[in-house]
C-alpha cells in the first residue's frame, strides 16, 4: 500500500511542507526556493518550499482550468 504524501502549511513563515516518507532524516540541502532534506541513501523525505503561498496559488489556478 502506498502511502501518500503529508501536506502542511505554515501562514506565519510561508513555508510549504510536503513530507513523502517517515524514514529518518540524515542531510539537507538548498536548492533554491526550497529544502530538501533526504534519508542515508539520498532520497527525499521532506521538501520545505519557501514562498509557500504562492506555490498554493498557482496550483489553485491549475485545478479550476482542468
Amino acid at each position: 500500500m502506498k502511502v501518500l504524501p503529508k501536506i502542511s502549511y505554515s501562514e506565519d513563515v510561508d513555508i510549504l511542507m510536503i513530507q513523502l516518507s517517515h524514514k529518518k532524516v540524515d542531510d539537507s540541502y538548498d536548492s533554491g526556493d526550497m529544502i530538501v532534506q533526504v534519508d542515508e541513501k539520498g532520497e527525499p523525505v521532506i521538501l520545505e518550499i519557501f514562498n509557500g503561498g504562492k506555490h498554493l496559488k498557482e496550483l489553485s489556478k491549475s485545478y479550476q482550468e482542468i
